[in-house]
């Protein structure tokens, strides 16, 4: 990606419309985004509604439910089937897996029902087949209400507004509740039935034979066709008393006779009241697929248009508005997307404090989210909380990469003193490997979201890949639009550095960072020097997850207060319809008068599918939150505790919850649903009531209850079979009978106009009160005509259950639990699980988690699921990224460190461990490993540089702890307006934003400095080869572990184990490349001077060699200027024959035939001098026609051309071309200078590694000396313990000192070999077979020159003689040329042009009589050489001259072009000045440096003769028992350090004399820097030391350090 931003940079306008054309996409998307509460997700599940009026739940269960399920039970891909048997209903719920396509479920389950229709009763109503659709939820209810009958008003709401509404686009369905619609009710009464003979059946035959309309075909009367009808239909309701029922003794028997016709209205089913006034409800459903928000409007502007047209009285109030939570929600999200955007640029302010930077970096916010919108469009989701809450938390994630590319792009300007131009390119090339590696582990993290299995993952698929867009596009701009920015904007002031005693500052030495950065590193080299202290803590750390994760609550959903609640109550079963509203409503108005939060209430009864009337639902509307001082939970709980025990005397089942955000209402939206399934309900009953009873002893456990209803009252009807046989009656018959008399049926219809009504048939209330009554009821005979039923029947009255629930073919009974706020679901379930074992049910029975609960443990596994392949991915990215199995183990450290401090900010917030607080918990792990990356890939740049281990990453953390501080600001900030945010929404919004705020500052420390340990850990086990061992052991603890976790973490344990498994091949690869090298055999020893060193070097560097190159390139670069001068010749040959059709009588029929031969010849040349060109050119030309239009035939002709072009002021002295061939020129020279540079620096290089070589092979003889020293003391000690003059302990203390010792001389050993492949790769030819076998030999020892260095005639040489000034002079020369040619830009362009042309005509010239065209006679050749004679003679001359002015009107594009060529020139030769000074104070410092190292040598030469004398006098004292082994070997430590000291001083000195040498030449190099190698407690300096000796040596320090 690094090419892109070189590419942007240099084509600013293509990286514009790069990012412009996605930001056109997403705004055009935005516009077609449809607008929702939460996605759309499609559910394949299928319910069968088949209704029996009058049937009982058993009934109901045995003849339909049952024979429904065993048919659908064979379709494949089923999930779960469930059933509730209700009076007169019947509703099987089939849900299938995910992946089944619900239209193929939804046939399958059609076919299926329809084999089975048969086998149910005959009196069922068709079954209805519905999809589920979570778009079909309503989204707005109209409470029409009125001083009238319910009756005008139901008329009013069916007929009028129903009808309506529903034709508004996008309406789907309107449903009423508690209407009473007009209906034509025959009331029979049961003594005149007896006493005229006649049954309910014959009145039903009667009213549906005589009320119909039959079509009787049509009559032809000639020309006239007419269609004949009967007409038989009532034509007004007093009619239907006329209608005869039977004809008995020649006298008619009617309707009238036996019954009563009313005018009435239909029996209630439901029951509405708002605010205790009886009301009708419309309940408006969407189609699916539309904008919910746009429906609503539309619906509320209907309402609008008809409420002037109102009939007097009425009202209709809005409930239930949807719209209203949709765009609080929305806008709320809008505002802390705003707001989060603004604080996370004013984080870039506050650390760079540069408005320039901060309004580049904070384009990434804007071009990013709508960009987005363009993804969220194209994959046909909606603007809905989850995509929003998505864009939301990518506020402070989309800026991160635009931040640390700014972020080091201002450090190449204000610390390297870049270029803008320049910085932008190499400051992202350098950052670009981190940026790419940390975007695309984020984009690990969201896409497995996207993907991730269940309903939860459905629900979470626009969230993940709106996310992971998001930040795709955020990488582009990064990696685009940001270098192209920083490039033209950033202005920043140059450090000032005018004197040497004068410091240059930075942003980064501000008042407030220069001590955090100094008390970073602090910390980082404490921790560095106790890793093990560190390693404990950070484990301590992660193994306090286990206690957090049991203390922290664990909950589906976060707690959101929707300014809604609802009281589910139910009464004994055998409530009527009327005494349930009425307590109802006494409940809902003791609600409003005792809480004032309360704003309105709306009651409806038997508002379920089942109709129940003894079933309640109290829907309470609160005021906005601005407006109340209590939050939906302390009103439930006052209304629980408070209001709803106030009625405790009416036998109440209540529940008093909020408002389900998504899912079933009522019941369904309980958080704790656990099923108990078996054969038999009663044991089931009795295992469920225990299990319930022991839920309600659990703290946090409220509103417990128990699906099943039992004891609803029944009056049972018993034939006597015999007593009907004799009668002649038929059992279908009675029943039919008293289906009719007492539950009453439709029988026929009635018109009146356009509309349609329903004609009821039922005995009197009086006939059908008890069974006294119902017993002198007349069922038909066929004996007698009709009979009383108490003749042949007897009366039973009994309970049963008010429904029958199944699951999976088997009986099942649901436990219901609310939780109080602060609950975890976890701990209720767990409980209620061992409450469940201990019953000890027996095999026939089982218990499962259902709804929310089961949901809760599926989305745990998916999202373990998720994180598993997210590690994987994230494993695999980084391995690809750095190209190392090891390092992604190190940066995927910092992921388990995040978790404990993540729980720890949802126990201290009060907030539970929900789906939304786990989507913030991944959205943290991949936020927070990008510390490590940007840590570890600096550490490996500077390795790469020379730099050992410890050095590298110490300094890379410093690097980096500016973007990683801003980029964990920013993102916090961004995050801020969540955990602040109130309203709808701000639950969820609060459950992420906890979590991610909290776990990412409270981690940040520790991660900043674990890393780096981690780092230092894996490169000292690597080098130490227990690499392999220790992978090796955590790979086969890991698979212990796997194989006793359960299986549903086998995935996540499973993506472990490959991270360990990886990281156990990377460590043994590690471990055998090292022993590899470490075994090759001696070869040939090359005996080398200081001079032969250098020779050798100039020969076969290949620095030098690839620098050599550079002034050949530039050469051909400046022939490639040289070439636009050069003349161009040109010519070319065409024939050509044409057939042209005949366009004029003139040229007859046949068309005009014509054929051509020409060729040219010609000059071109763009002048070097004063900007002329010219252009010489020849053509000639041969052609024939058939058109008598011609004068010659065969024609030739030719043309000699010149022209000239000469401008007189813009371009004259010089031109495009001129000022390229200058500069080209110019950087002819300075490659020239560069090379010479390399090779300065180069061979200075080759010197540092000879001297490093010779201080290395003259430690390893001290570290030989100070071994044979401690060997011979050993010997000393074991004979005087020998003899008894010592303790052992003197002999162990000399031998563990023989061993540290041994230790050192190992260390020196390898230090020699690496000082020796240094200098090995500076200077030998790497094509030679003696390459890496050919020993090195440095025969040279430093010489001590105590000349005093005359620095004013240095400093005079170095300012006239050092490369890298002649480097800066050139670049001043080079402006100056372009501000000549800028300054000639700005001229009017004046030009004159110069054409001369001279012609000749000739060929075959037709001579012609009577007139033109006539006839020709003859002809007369005009050969071609006479034609050019014309030519040359000018016979035919053509001549142009012109002059061509153009002048801008106003300041043009080249005004600034030429004021920023200034400017450009102006701060080159303030680079220059500055480079001078900076040359002045380098020389100075190295005059300093030779002087300091020259006395050093004098003192530590005195210090080792020193400690010399000193162990001499010590061993001497030791052997006639004056001392201690422990005083010999300290002085023998002594003797050790003060040689090392010593050999220090002479290599300081000998690599301060080199770079003296070196500034006077060139400046210092761009990159590199000096590492120490520690031994004993002293420093040897070496450019590129083995990082692998720090760890060691310093140990040894540590040892070596006590007695």
């Amino acid at each position: 990606m690094q090419w892109l931003a070189a590419l942007c940079v240099r084509r600013p306008v293509f990286a514009s419309v790069l990012v412009l054309t996605l930001t056109v996409v997403g705004v055009f998307g935005y516009t077609q985004l449809g607008v929702d509460r939460f996605p759309k997700v499609d559910f394949p599940t299928i319910v069968i509604t088949t209704r029996q009026p009058g049937a009982a739940p058993q009934q109901i269960e045995t003849e339909i439910s049952e024979k429904i399920e065993e048919a659908v039970n064979t379709i494949s891909g089923l999930d779960e089937l469930r059933s509730t048997s209700a009076e007169g209903v019947s509703i099987v719920s089939a849900a299938f897996v995910l992946e089944k396509d619900v239209d193929v479920a939804a046939q399958e389950v059609r076919d299926k029902v329809n084999r089975v229709l048969p086998l149910l009763p005959r009196n069922i109503l068709q079954p209805t087949i519905e999809k589920m659709d979570t778009d079909a939820a309503p989204v707005l209810g109209l409470v029409i209400s009125a001083p009238q009958p319910i009756r005008e008003i139901s008329e009013y709401a069916d007929k009028v507004l129903r009808r309506r509404l529903e034709t508004i686009s996008g309406v789907g369905q309107v449903l009423l509740l508690g209407d009473r619609k007009r209906q034509i009710n025959l009331w029979l009464d049961a003594d005149r039935l007896r006493a005229y003979d006649v049954t309910v059946n014959d009145v039903s035959r009667a009213l549906q034979q005589q009320n119909v309309e039959v079509p009787g075909g049509r009559v032809e009367q000639g020309p006239v066709t007419l269609t004949l009808r009967m007409l038989g239909r009532v034509k007004n309701v007093a009619d239907f008393g006329g209608v005869v029922v039977r004809v008995r003794d020649g006298h008619p028997i009617t309707v009238n006779d036996v019954a009563t016709v009313e005018d009435g209205m239909a029996d209630p089913q439901t029951v509405a009241s708002l605010n205790g006034i009886s009301a009708v409800v419309l309940y408006i459903r969407r189609q699916s697929g539309t904008n919910a928000v746009q429906v609503i409007d539309e619906v509320k502007a209907r309402v609008a248009e008809l409420t002037p047209t109102l009939p007097k009285g009425y009202t209709i109030r809005m409930v239930r508005d949807q719209s209203e939570f949709i765009k609080a929600s929305i806008r709320a999200v809008q505002e802390h997307l705003i707001a989060g955007a603004l604080l996370a640029a004013l984080v870039v302010l506050i650390f760079l404090g540069n408005w320039r930077s901060t309004v580049i970096s904070a384009i990434a916010i804007p071009t990013s989210i709508i960009a987005a919108f363009g993804l969220v469009w194209y994959m046909g989701f909606t603007l809905n909380s989850m995509t929003m809450l998505a864009l939301t938390l990518s506020v402070g994630i989309v800026i991160d990469d635009a931040i640390v590319v700014l972020e080091n792009i201002y450090r190449f300007i204000e610390e390297k003193n870049r270029p803008p131009f320049q910085a932008a390119v190499e400051a992202t090339k350098e950052i670009g490997l981190a940026v790419l590696a940390t975007t695309l582990s984020l984009v690990a993290i969201f896409l497995p979201i996207g993907f991730m299995g269940g309903i939860v993952g459905r629900f979470m698929k626009s969230f993940g890949l709106t996310m992971a867009f998001a930040i795709m596009v955020s990488l582009l701009v990064s990696f685009t639009l940001t270098p192209m920015l920083a490039a033209r904007w950033l202005r920043l002031r140059r450090p000032s550095a005018a004197l040497p005693g004068h410091a240059a500052h930075s942003s980064r030495d501000s008042s407030w960072f220069r001590p955090l950065d100094r008390g970073y590193t602090s910390l980082l080299e404490w921790a560095l020097a106790r890793r093990r202290v560190v390693s404990i803590i950070a484990l301590l750390v992660l193994l306090s997850s286990a206690p957090l994760f049991s203390i922290v609550a664990k909950n589906f959903m976060p707690n959101d207060d929707q300014s809604e609640l609802e009281i589910g109550l139910r009464a004994r079963e055998g409530t009527s319809l009327q005494a349930t509203e009425l307590v109802a409503r006494r409940i809902a108005r003791a609600a409003q008068s005792s809480v004032p939060e309360v704003e309105f209430t709306l009651v409806t009864v038997a508002d379920d599918n089942a109709r129940t009337p003894n079933s309640a639902t109290i829907y309470a509307k609160l005021k906005p939150m601005e407006q109340r001082r209590r939050d939906v939970f302390a009103v439930i709980e006052e209304l629980r505790t408070k209001v709803v025990p106030r009625f405790s005397a009416e036998g109440l089942r209540t529940a008093v919850r909020p408002i389900a955000t998504m899912g079933g209402g009522g019941q369904q939206s309980a958080e704790v649903q656990f099923v108990v399934n078996g054969p038999d309900i009663e044991r089931l009953h009795g295992y469920a009531s225990a299990i319930a009873e022991a839920t309600r002893q659990i703290p946090g456990a409220v509103d417990v209850d128990i699906s099943l209803n039992p004891g609803k009252p029944e009056l049972g009807v018993t034939l006597d079979r015999a007593k009907a046989a004799d009668l002649g009656v038929q059992i279908s018959d009675a029943a039919e009978t008293l289906r009719l008399l007492v539950g009453g049926d439709q029988v026929t219809t009635y018109n009146e106009g356009d509309e349609q009504y329903e004609v009821h048939l039922r005995a009197l209330s009086d006939f059908r009160q008890g069974a006294a009554q119902i017993g002198g009821l007349t069922v038909p005979s066929s004996r007698l005509g009709s009979v009383a039923l108490d003749n042949l029947a007897s009366f039973t009255a009994a309970t049963a259950p008010a429904e029958v629930q199944r699951l999976n073919r088997e009986r099942q009974i649901t436990i219901f639990v609310s939780l109080l706020p602060g609950t975890s679901q976890t701990t209720v379930t767990d409980a209620m699980m061992a409450a469940a074992a201990k019953l000890n049910m027996g095999r026939d029975y089982q218990w499962r988690l259902a709804g929310r609960s089961r949901e809760l443990g599926r989305t745990a596994r998916a999202f373990m699921v998720a994180f598993g392949l997210s590690l994987v991915f994230m494993y695999l990215i980084l391995a690809a990224q750095f190209e190392s199995w090891l390092h992604p183990i190190t940066i995927l450290l910092s992921l388990p460190l995040t978790l404990p401090f993540a729980l720890l900010a949802i126990i201290l917030t009060g907030q539970s461990l929900n789906i939304f607080s786990g989507l913030g918990l991944l959205v943290l792990f991949g936020v927070v490993k990008k510390n490590s990356i940007l840590q570890i890939d600096r550490a490996n740049q500077l390795r790469d540089s020379g730099m050992t281990a410890r050095a590298a990453i110490i300094q890379a953390s410093r690097d980096r702890l500016r973007p990683i501080l801003m980029t964990t600001c920013s993102f916090v900030a961004g995050m801020v307006p969540l955990v602040l945010s109130s309203g709808v929404g701000s639950g969820t919004n609060r459950a992420i934003g906890f979590v991610i705020i909290g776990g990412q500052t409270l981690v940040l420390v520790l991660t900043l400095v674990v890393t780096p340990v981690a780092y230092s850990l894996f490169d000292d086990a690597s080098k130490l080869k227990l690499g392999s061992r220790l992978a090796g052991w955590l790979a086969g603890a890991a698979l212990r572990g796997l194989s006793r976790v359960k299986p549903v973490r086998h995935v996540a344990g499973g993506g472990i184990v490959l991270v360990v498994l990886l990281a156990q091949t990377a460590l043994a690869q590690v471990g055998t490349t090292r022993a590899v090298a470490e075994t090759g055999a001696p070869g040939a020893v090359v005996r080398l001077t200081l001079e032969d060193a250098v020779r050798l070097g100039l020969e076969h560097n290949l620095d030098i060699k690839v620098e050599r190159l550079d002034p050949q390139i530039a050469e051909e670069r400046t022939e490639q200027a040289k070439a636009v001068f050069t003349p161009i010749l040109s010519s070319a040959l065409a024939r050509n024959s044409q057939l042209a059709p005949p366009s004029s009588f003139l040229v007859g029929t046949s068309g005009v035939r014509s054929h051509a031969f020409s060729g040219n010849v010609g000059v071109t040349q763009r002048l070097p001098w004063y900007g002329g060109s010219y252009a010489v050119g020849w053509d000639a030309a041969r052609s024939d026609s058939t058109s008598a239009f011609v004068n010659f035939n065969p024609t030739l002709t030719a043309r000699i051309q010149f022209s000239f072009a000469q401008p007189l002021l813009r371009d004259l002295p010089i031109d495009a071309s001129r000022q390229q061939l200058i500069l080209s020129k110019r950087n002819r020279e300075m490659s020239d200078t560069r090379f010479q540079e390399t090779v300065v620096r180069t061979l200075a290089e080759v010197k540092k590694a000879y001297w490093d070589l010779v201080a290395a092979r003259a430690l390893v003889d001290v570290q030989r000396q100070s071994l044979d020293l401690a060997r011979d003391l050993v010997r000393i000690n074991r004979a005087r313990v020998e003899i008894g003059q010592s303790p052992p302990l003197d002999l162990v203390s000399a031998q563990a000192e023989e061993a540290q010792r041994e230790e050192a001389l190992t260390v020196a050993e390898v230090t020699s070999r690496q000082a020796e492949d240094r200098l090995r790769l500076l200077m030998l030819d790497p094509d030679s077979a003696l390459f890496w076998t050919a020993g090195l030999d440095p025969t040279d020892r430093p010489v001590l020159d105590t000349t005093t260095p005359d620095v004013d005639a240095v400093v005079k040489h170095a300012l006239e003689k050092r490369l890298d000034l002649i480097r800066a002079r050139d670049d001043v020369k080079m402006a100056d040329v372009n501000v000549r040619y800028s300054r000639n830009q700005t001229l009017p362009d004046v030009r004159v042009q110069l054409n001369l042309q001279s012609s000749g005509l000739g060929g075959m010239l037709l001579t012609r009589t009577g007139g033109f065209p006539g006839s020709i006679v003859g002809s007369t050749p005009v050969p071609f050489g006479q034609v050019m004679d014309q030519v040359f003679q000018r016979e035919y001359p053509t001549w142009t001259i012109g002059l061509n002015i153009s002048y801008p009107l106003g300041r043009g594009l080249e005004e600034a072009v030429l004021a920023r060529s200034r400017l450009e020139a102006e701060q080159a030769r303030a680079r220059l000045q500055n480079l001078e000074v900076k040359a002045i104070r380098q020389l100075r410092q190295s005059a300093w440096q030779i002087e300091m190292n020259a006395r050093r040598i004098s003192t530590t030469r005195a210090g080792r003769s020193l400690a010399e004398q000193r162990l001499n006098s010590e061993q001497k004292r030791f052997e006639a028992g004056m001392s201690t082994s422990f005083l010999v070997v300290q002085a023998q430590r002594d003797l050790a350090q003060a040689r090392n000291n010593e050999l220090s001083a002479a290599l300081d000195y000998m690599r301060a004399v080199i770079d003296f040498e070196t500034l006077q030449e060139a400046g210092p190099a761009q990159q590199g820097g000096a590492s120490t190698v520690s031994v004993l407690g002293s420093s040897i300096t070496s450019p590129l030391a083995p990082a692998s000796l720090q760890s060691t040596t310093t140990a040894s320090t540590g040892r070596g350090g006590q007695p």
